[in-house]
């Protein structure tokens, strides 16, 4: 919510990634951007890979 205060509407995708990348860093939070994932169906990874923006990473205590 911090980064949608501050930035508004309108702006390029990659304008928010880069923000949001600076408040995970700003309060700890473990994460990691734009890593591919393999997609698995029935036993067959698909050609195409999952790629998320922003992937949180949960921290286990």
């Amino acid at each position: 919510m911090e980064v949608h205060r501050i930035l508004g509407l309108g702006l390029l995708e990659i304008v928010y990634k880069d923000a949001l990348e600076i408040e995970f860093k700003n309060h700890n939070i473990p994460y990691e951007r734009e890593k591919e994932y393999s997609v698995e169906y029935k036993g067959i990874i698909l050609p195409h890979k999952f790629t998320p923006t922003l992937l949180c990473i949960p921290i286990l205590f």
